[in-house]
């Protein structure tokens, strides 16, 4: 009898598991030359994940990802270099993209160049129409549901801040079924 609540709680867990959404909530800052994201994942509405990186460019070297953890960074990945098994990723990440969806995305921004408050006004309202636009194009790419864009001028200071924010969720059993059925389209 124990063995029969156990397997059932057991067949329960992995059910949920593939059918319940991960949610994953995101913010991106982007200060001047700077990139900082952070994001927290919710495997089961209850277990918090949080992540960490900072994204950097050297000339030399491309666009490395480091991971945050205290006051440490760890060189998690230099985005630049080749790599083998670029054409099975590509596919899983088309599987991936597929069976994503965003609940809610937010932008906020402010741009100022001291001393030219036209040049500051004009350009604060041209990013915010192209931030409004890249918003409204992932809304529709995935299946979003609430968007909000927002772009001020900043007539004091020099200044660039872009601060991307968003709730994304994906469900592990949509994401199976579309490995499965890329595999079965190349056979």
């Amino acid at each position: 009898m124990v063995f029969l609540f156990i397997g059932l709680f057991a067949l329960m867990l992995i059910l949920a598991v593939l059918l319940l959404p991960i949610c994953a909530r995101t913010e991106l800052y982007i200060r001047g030359a700077g990139i900082k994201l952070i994001a927290t994942v919710r495997l089961l509405f209850l277990i918090p994940l949080r992540f960490r990186f900072r994204i950097e460019y050297e000339p030399y070297r491309g666009i490395m990802i480091k991971k945050l953890t205290g006051k440490k960074e760890k060189l998690v990945k230099v985005l630049g270099e080749k790599n083998k098994k670029r054409r099975i990723k590509r596919k899983y990440s088309h599987a991936f993209l597929r069976s994503l969806r965003v609940r809610e995305i937010e932008s906020m921004g402010e741009i100022g160049i001291k001393g030219e408050p036209a040049l500051t006004v004009f350009l604060s309202g041209v990013l915010g129409i192209i931030t409004e636009t890249l918003l409204e194009i992932i809304i529709v790419m995935f299946d979003g549901e609430k968007k909000t864009s927002s772009f001020f001028p900043c007539l004091s200071r020099n200044t660039f801040i872009l601060n991307f924010t968003g709730i994304f969720s994906l469900t592990p059993a949509k994401l199976l079924n579309e490995v499965i059925h890329c595999h079965k389209e190349e056979e």
